[in-house]
């Protein structure tokens, strides 16, 4: 039922009102415009060179599953599948950046390494590309969250897909960290969150080779500003997302 869904929504804008509009007045859901001028490192270990008792060593992961939940769609919108596209919160109209009432959280899966026997994560970092917002409140609270949801059912879509479930749990359960995040700035910025230690000691439990992490705006209204709010808006799959574990060593 739910690809079914999912597939009803994916593909280009099309118009899907009763009376003719124009290009601008089409939604968009935090997505569209692929870019290019994203540098993509694959995975590597960098030990660290200290030789102390208790030394450390950094490895980095690029994301293996990246996209939105939304809980319900507007049946008389139709918004771009963008593949790797995160963008979060309200859905807007490019004309006037007024929301369309739909709403949006996002979920990054990773591959985690195997660690040896006496290591353990102290730390984790998730590095996000900026990309762009609307016209909302000029700062908004992000948050991270555990994820019940099996990777592979939450990759099961291009990059959008509708379940009411899988939205909540995006943004619900264990708190990961809270941020203020700026609306404005250079979309190609790379920004760092350093998770909480909830964060480390999942990941050092976890039984799966996959972890999730899911985000959603925390201040959505908050201003009672008309604008949409949003972050992340117009990713895709040239964005940057990393998770950067600090690991003890013995």
């Amino acid at each position: 039922m739910m690809r079914e869904q999912i597939a009803s929504r994916v593909g280009s804008i099309v118009n899907s009102f009763t009376s003719p509009i124009s290009i601008k007045e089409m939604p968009i859901a935090p997505l569209l415009n692929p870019v290019s001028r994203f540098s993509r490192r694959s995975s590597e270990v960098q030990p660290n060179s200290s030789r102390r008792r208790n030394s450390s060593r950094t490895v980095v992961l690029n994301s293996v599953g990246k996209g939105l939940w939304s809980p319900s769609l507007r049946p008389d919108l139709n918004y771009i599948d963008q593949p790797g596209n995160y963008g979060i919160g309200e859905g807007y109209f490019l004309n006037n950046r007024l929301p369309t009432g739909d709403l949006f959280r996002n979920f990054f899966s990773f591959k985690l390494p195997r660690l040896k026997k006496g290591e353990s994560v102290i730390r984790a970092t998730l590095q996000v590309t900026r990309f762009n917002s609307a016209a909302g409140d000029p700062v908004e609270t992000l948050g991270f969250f555990d994820v019940s949801t099996p990777s592979s059912i939450l990759r099961t879509s291009v990059s959008l897909g509708v379940n009411p479930a899988i939205y909540e749990d995006l943004g619900s359960g264990k708190n990961y960290g809270l941020f203020s995040v700026s609306t404005t700035g250079n979309s190609f910025d790379l920004i760092n969150f350093r998770l909480n230690r909830s964060a480390a000691r999942d990941i050092n439990r976890s039984r799966s080779r996959l972890f999730s992490v899911g985000s959603s705006i925390q201040s959505l209204n908050d201003t009672g500003t008309p604008f949409a709010e949003n972050l992340f808006t117009l990713s895709n799959a040239n964005g940057v997302v990393r998770l950067v574990l600090q690991v003890r060593t013995q």
